[in-house]
C-alpha cells in the first residue's frame, strides 16, 4: 500500500513503510525485549507482591511478640507492686515505677503495630482502658490499713486479669490474620513463579518469528531489486516499484530512475553522436587521427567538401608530407614530435601552406595527444582548418594599413585620434610641416597642451561631446603655437570612433591650417565692407540719377503731350509727334539701364506670386497687337490646359513678354506670325515659347544677343531700338530663379524660351497698385472739377508745366509751395482738395512732409500724391505705406494728371451743381 497526504495513512503496513532498514530492525529486536521487559515487570510486581505478604506476615508476628511483652509487663507490673506492698522498700517502688513506665511505652508500641488494622486497634484501646483504671501505687495510707491494701489488691488483681484477657483476645485475633497472609503469600508467590516462565517462552518465540519475517522480507525484496539491476532494461520494468520508504524501497526507486536516466541518456548520446556527425560532416573543420608513426585511421567525411580531396587521399600514409611544403613539413613534424616527449604540451598549434587538389590554400592545424586505450600508443587528433580567407583579409588589412599609413602621411592636413582618456593616440605626420612639431613627441600628451589659452577649453569641451555621445561631431577653431613661437590657427572637424557594440570609443578629427584663410576672410569683410558702402552709393547714385534724368524729360514729354492736344498743322504735329517718340525712346532706355543696375546692385525689388499665364501672357499678346498690326504681322497664344501658374513678379514677367513679343514683332518678314505657347515642362517648371517666323539669328551671334547695346548690326536699320531689352530680360527672369535662352535657325524664325516655376495653384496678395497708364477718361460734358491742388515743388520749370495742366481743368485753381515748410503752412492755413508732393525739396524731405501732414489733423484728411522721377518699386511701397494716397512718376503723362483730376475733384462738386455748369 501506498501513502496518501505526505504520509497522513497511519495503518500499521503505511507505518511499517515508512521505516527505515535499521529502524525495522531495531523493532524486530525491541518485539522480543519488550515481550522480556513486559514479563520482568510482571516478575517484579509479584516479588513485590510476595515481599508486601511477606512483610504483613512479619508484621503479624512482630505484633504477636509485642502482645507478649504488653502481658509480662502487665503481670510485672502486678508483682512488683505487690511486692512494694509487701516490702515497703524503696527498691520495690523504684522497681514498681520502671515497669509501670516500660508498660505505657509498650503500650504505645503496640498501638502503633496495630493502628493499620481497626479492629485490633479497637481490641487495644479496650485493653488501654482497662490499665487507665488500674489503681495507682500505693501510699503510705493505704499500706498502712491491711483492709485498704486487700482492697487494693483485689481490684489489682482483676485489672490485671481483665487486660490480659484483652490481649489474649488480640493475640488470637492476631494469629488468625498471620494464617491469612500466609496463604496470600504463598499464592503470590507460585503465581510469579508461573508467570515468568510463560513470559520467558512468549518472548523466545516472538523473537524467533520477527527474525524470520523480517530476512524474509529483506531478501525477497533483495532479489526483486538484483533482478531489475541486472536486467537495465525500461521495457523489464513491468512490476509495480517498491513504495516502501526504507533503505531498499529507496534504493529499487532510485535503481529505477537510474535505468530511465541511462535510457534517457543513451538517447541522447544517440543524438549527440548523430548531431556530432552532422556537425563533422557539415562543418569546416576536418579531423583527421593518425597513429604515432604516422599511419591514418579516420578522416571527418566532411573532408572532401572542405579540402577538395578524397577521404582516400586524406588516409595517405604520405599526406601530410606530400601536401605540406619540404619547410613546413620540417616545422610541422618538429613541432608534433614535442607531444611525446616527457613534460612536452598537450597541445601545439601550426599553421602554413598546403597544396590540395592542385590549388594552394592555407591550412590551420591543431594537434592534441589523445590515449585511444589504456594499452594503445599515443596518437595524433589533427585538425584542419580552411583559413585562407582569414589569411587574404589579413593581407588586405595590411594592405590597408600600409595605405592608410601613405594617405596619412601624404595628407596636408593633420590627422589626430584622442582616446577616452583625452590624450593623443595618433598623429599624422603633417603635424611637422604646419607646427614644427615632431608627431612623436605629442603621442600620449593631454588634449590641447600646446593650444592657445583661450581656445583650450572650447576644444576639451568638443572632444568630450563626441566621446560621451553627447554630439555626432564637431567643428572647431584653435591657435597652436608653432615650434618657433608663433601662433597657427587649425580648424578642425571631428566624428567619434565606435567600438564593437557601437558606442563611441575616441575621437578623431582632420586639422587644416587656416591661417592664410583667416586673413583671406578678414579681407574678404573688409572688401565686403566696401562692396556695401559702394552698393548704398550705387543706390543713391540710381536714386539720383532717377531723378536727374526723368526731371527734364518731364519737362520735355510733358509739353509736347500739351502740344498734341493743340489744333496743329500737319506739319507742326508730326514735329509734336517725333518730339514725343523720341522723349519715350530715351524714357524707355533710361528706365532699363536703370533696372540692369538695380539687378546688378541687388537693388531691384520683386514681389513673386502665383501667376497666371493665360491672363499676363492674354494682356500683353492684346496690348501689342497694334504693334504687330503696324508691322503687318499676326499675333496669338496658346496655354495648354485651362491655365497654368508660375511663381513670378508679374509686372515684371509683362515686362519680359512686352520685349520678346515687340522685338518678334518688329524683327518679323512681312506677314509674318507670332505665336506664344505656354505648358508644363515637368513637375517643378512651365514654359513660355515665343516664336516668331522672321529672319533668324545666326549660331555665332546667340551669344552676343543678351550683350547690351548691341543689337548685331541692327542699329543701321529703320527698326527703333537700344539693344538693352534682352539683356534686361534676361536678368529679370534669372532674378525671378528662371532660364531665358533662345533657339534659332537662320531664315526659319526664332524661339524664345522663358521657364519659370510652377506653381499647383494661386493664391491672393495685396499690393500697391501704381495708377495705371491707360484706361483713364478725360473729363467731358457739363460736368467739370473744381477745387484747390497745393502742389510742393522747387522746380519752376515743373511748376510751369503742372500749371498747364491745371489750366485745362477751369475750376480747378493750382497752389505752389516752393518748399517744405510752406506747403506744410498753405496746408493748415488755406486747406486745399489735393497735395501733389515733390521728393526733392530745399528744406526737407518730402518723406518728412508726408509724415507732418499725417500727424496734423487739420490736413490729415487731404489726399497726398506723390510726384517723383524716383520710379523704384521700393520707393513706390515705402510712400505708400507713410501714408501717400497714390504716386506719380516723372515724366508725367498728362491724360492720367488729368484723369486724376478728374476723378479726385469730381467727387467733391455737388451734383446738382455740376450739372448747372
Amino acid at each position: 500500500m501506498g501513502t496518501d497526504g505526505g504520509g497522513s495513512d497511519w495503518s500499521p503496513r503505511a507505518v511499517w513503510n515508512r521505516l527505515g532498514l535499521r529502524r525495522k530492525a531495531a523493532v524486530v529486536i525491541a518485539i522480543p525485549l519488550a515481550v522480556i521487559l513486559v514479563g520482568s515487570a510482571i516478575v517484579m510486581i509479584t516479588l513485590q507482591r510476595d515481599a508486601r505478604a511477606d512483610a504483613s506476615v512479619r508484621h503479624s508476628q512482630d505484633v504477636q511478640q509485642q502482645i507478649a511483652v504488653v502481658d509480662g509487663l502487665v503481670v510485672s507490673r502486678e508483682d512488683d507492686l505487690r511486692g512494694y506492698i509487701l516490702l515497703g522498700g524503696a527498691t520495690e517502688l523504684a522497681t514498681a515505677e520502671r515497669t509501670e513506665t516500660a508498660l505505657t511505652n509498650a503500650l504505645r508500641t503496640l498501638d502503633t503495630m496495630v493502628r493499620d488494622n481497626g479492629s485490633q486497634s479497637g481490641i487495644l484501646a479496650g485493653a488501654e482502658v482497662v490499665l487507665g483504671t488500674e489503681p495507682p501505687i500505693p501510699d503510705a495510707a493505704v499500706t498502712a490499713s491491711p483492709e485498704r491494701v486487700s482492697a487494693w489488691m483485689a481490684r489489682e488483681s482483676a485489672t490485671t486479669s481483665t487486660t490480659r484477657q484483652r490481649l489474649a483476645q488480640l493475640d488470637a485475633a492476631e494469629s488468625v490474620l498471620l494464617s491469612d497472609r500466609r496463604a496470600t503469600a504463598d499464592r503470590e508467590r507460585k503465581l510469579a513463579i508461573a508467570g515468568v516462565i510463560c513470559l520467558l517462552a512468549l518472548g523466545v518465540l516472538a523473537s524467533f518469528a520477527a527474525a524470520r519475517l523480517f530476512a524474509r522480507n529483506v531478501a525477497r525484496r533483495v532479489d526483486r531489486l538484483e533482478d531489475e539491476v541486472g536486467s537495465l532494461d525500461v521495457d523489464d520494468l513491468t512490476q509495480p516499484p517498491d513504495d516502501s520508504d526504507d533503505e531498499l524501497g529507496v534504493l529499487s526507486r532510485r535503481v529505477r530512475t537510474t535505468i530511465r536516466a541511462l535510457a534517457s541518456r543513451e538517447a541522447e548520446l544517440g543524438g549527440a553522436r548523430v548531431f556530432l556527425e552532422n556537425i563533422l560532416v557539415m562543418g569546416p573543420v576536418v579531423v583527421l587521427r593518425r597513429t604515432h608513426g604516422g599511419e591514418a585511421t579516420y578522416v571527418s567525411p566532411n573532408c572532401e567538401r572542405v579540402l577538395g580531396i578524397s577521404p582516400d587521399d586524406a588516409l595517405a600514409a604520405d599526406f601530410v608530407e606530400s601536401a605540406t611544403e619540404p619547410g613546413d613539413y620540417a616545422r610541422f613534424m618538429a613541432a608534433t614530435n614535442l607531444l611525446f616527449e616527457p613534460g612536452g604540451p598537450a597541445v601545439v598549434e601550426f599553421e602554413g601552406g598546403f597544396r590540395l587538389g592542385g590549388r594552394y590554400r592555407y591550412r590551420y592545424l591543431s594537434c592534441i595527444v589523445t590515449r585511444e586505450t589504456a594499452d594503445s600508443d599515443h596518437g595524433l587528433l589533427i585538425y584542419l582548418l580552411d583559413v585562407t580567407e582569414r589569411h587574404n583579409a589579413q593581407r588586405e588589412v595590411a594592405e590597408r594599413q600600409r595605405e592608410l599609413s601613405a594617405i596619412t602621411t601624404a595628407s596636408p592636413d593633420v590627422i589626430i585620434v584622442y582616446g577616452a582618456d583625452l590624450r593623443v593616440r595618433f598623429v599624422s605626420e603633417a603635424i611637422t610641416t604646419i607646427t614644427g612639431m615632431k608627431s612623436t613627441d605629442l603621442i600620449g600628451q593631454k588634449l590641447g597642451e600646446f593650444a592657445h589659452d583661450q581656445d583650450r577649453p572650447r576644444l576639451l569641451d568638443a572632444v568630450r561631446a563626441v566621446i560621451s555621445g553627447a554630439a555626432e561631431d564637431f567643428t572647431v577653431r584653435v591657435r597652436v603655437r608653432h615650434a618657433s613661437g608663433r601662433f597657427v590657427t587649425l580648424e578642425g572637424h571631428g566624428k567619434p570612433l565606435l567600438g564593437s557594440d557601437g558606442a563611441p570609443t575616441a575621437a578623431v578629427a582632420i586639422f587644416r591650417d587656416v591661417s592664410d584663410r583667416i586673413e583671406l576672410e578678414a579681407a574678404l569683410v573688409e572688401a565686403r565692407d566696401i562692396a556695401r558702402a559702394a552698393s548704398g552709393a550705387k543706390s543713391e547714385f540710381l536714386s539720383r540719377m532717377s531723378h536727374e534724368l526723368r526731371t527734364p524729360l518731364n519737362v520735355v514729354l510733358g509739353f509736347a503731350q500739351l502740344l498734341q492736344m493743340e489744333q496743329l498743322d500737319h506739319e507742326h504735329r508730326s514735329w509734336v509727334d517725333q518730339v514725343l517718340r523720341a522723349g519715350r525712346h530715351l524714357l524707355d532706355l533710361i528706365n532699363e539701364v536703370l533696372d540692369i543696375a538695380r539687378i546688378e546692385s541687388g537693388a531691384l525689388a520683386l514681389s513673386p506670386e502665383p501667376v497666371s499665364l493665360r491672363d499676363v501672357v492674354g494682356e500683353a499678346v492684346e496690348s501689342l497687337r497694334p504693334v504687330a498690326a503696324a508691322n503687318d504681322v499676326s499675333l496669338d497664344y496658346l496655354v495648354e490646359g485651362d491655365d497654368l501658374y508660375v511663381h513670378a513678379d508679374r509686372q515684371r514677367l509683362l515686362q519680359v513678354l512686352f520685349n520678346l513679343l515687340a522685338n518678334a514683332a518688329k524683327y518679323n518678314r512681312p506677314n509674318g506670325t507670332v505665336l506664344v505657347t505656354c505648358r508644363l515642362r515637368g513637375a517643378g517648371s512651365a514654359e513660355i515659347r515665343v516664336s516668331d517666323t522672321g529672319i533668324g539669328i545666326a549660331a555665332e551671334h546667340i551669344e552676343r544677343l543678351f550683350v547690351p547695346f548691341d543689337r548685331l548690326g541692327a542699329e543701321n536699320s529703320m527698326i527703333e531700338g537700344t539693344g538693352v531689352g534682352l539683356s534686361l530680360s534676361l536678368r529679370l527672369v534669372q532674378a525671378m530663379e528662371g532660364e531665358l535662352y533662345v533657339e534659332s535657325e537662320p531664315g526659319e524664325g526664332s524661339t524664345f524660351i522663358v521657364v519659370l516655376p510652377h506653381v499647383q495653384s494661386p493664391s491672393e496678395s495685396a499690393g500697391v497698385t501704381v495708377l495705371p497708364a491707360d484706361g483713364y477718361h478725360v473729363a467731358s460734358g457739363p460736368a467739370r472739377p473744381r477745387g484747390d491742388v497745393l502742389y510742393i515743388e522747387s522746380s519752376l520749370t515743373n511748376l510751369s508745366l503742372m500749371q498747364r495742366l491745371v489750366d485745362r481743368r477751369p475750376g480747378v485753381t493750382l497752389l505752389h509751395a516752393s518748399d517744405g515748410q510752406v506747403g506744410i503752412a498753405i496746408a493748415r492755413g488755406r486747406g486745399a482738395d489735393l497735395i501733389l508732393l515733390d521728393l526733392q525739396l530745399p528744406d526737407m524731405s518730402g518723406v518728412d512732409v508726408l509724415d507732418q501732414l499725417r500727424a496734423d489733423p487739420a490736413t490729415s484728411g487731404i489726399p497726398v500724391y506723390v510726384v517723383s522721377a524716383d520710379a523704384t518699386a521700393s520707393q513706390v511701397v515705402r510712400m505708400t505705406s507713410a501714408g501717400a494716397a497714390g504716386y506719380l512718376t516723372k515724366p508725367l503723362d498728362v491724360r492720367r494728371v488729368l484723369a486724376l483730376l478728374d476723378e479726385l475733384l469730381n467727387r467733391r462738386v455737388p451734383a446738382n451743381e455740376g450739372e448747372g455748369s
